[in-house]
């Protein structure tokens, strides 16, 4: 009787801790090229995950280049397990500094791009948004990007969306 007490409980303990999905934490705020990246979308952490091995290669997209305009950078990250993306652009931020996201002009431009549920929302279109992205490392030559941001988000027929505690930490080369 009591070894099968001991089962039981074996059996129910092992359950308890193999059912249990593993916590997603943010990665640290780093300037070292760890091709990292992560947010909060509506207090909920968001990273770029694989759903299936053939997607790794495009979940985390992202360039920089010193020539043209002042400066420019773009990063994708795709989470194709749990849906969405995150995209940050900019044609004007070629150094560390923060910059609002806005579009000046038609040629100065900083930028968030989110597929969430079942909008596409575009900083530079319909949608109002309000936020900003720093650039806390730009080192061309070891070919490093690293930066925060936050902003929120809405457009008409959708729902607000917060993106908060964003980093990244990419390295080129």
């Amino acid at each position: 009787m009591r070894s099968i007490a001991i089962f039981l409980v074996t059996i129910v303990t092992s359950l308890l801790f193999f059912s249990c999905e593993k916590e997603i934490e943010l990665p640290p705020i780093t300037q070292i090229g760890a091709n990292t990246f992560g947010c909060r979308i509506n207090g909920k952490v968001w990273v770029p995950e694989a759903g299936k091995p053939a997607d790794y290669n495009d979940i985390l997209i992202y360039e920089f280049d010193k020539y043209r305009n002042s400066g420019v950078f773009q990063v994708r990250a795709s989470n194709t397990k749990r849906g969405g993306y995150v995209a940050l652009f900019s044609n004007v931020a070629g150094s560390v500094g923060t910059y609002p996201i806005s579009r000046t002009d038609s040629t100065h431009v900083t930028q968030v791009i989110l597929g969430f549920g079942k909008c596409q929302y575009f900083s530079d279109e319909d949608a109002t948004c309000v936020g900003s992205i720093t650039l806390t490392r730009v080192d061309y030559q070891a070919g490093i990007l690293s930066g925060t941001f936050s902003y929120t988000i809405s457009l008409p027929d959708c729902e607000t969306i917060h993106v908060t505690d964003g980093r990244f930490d990419l390295k080129t080369n």
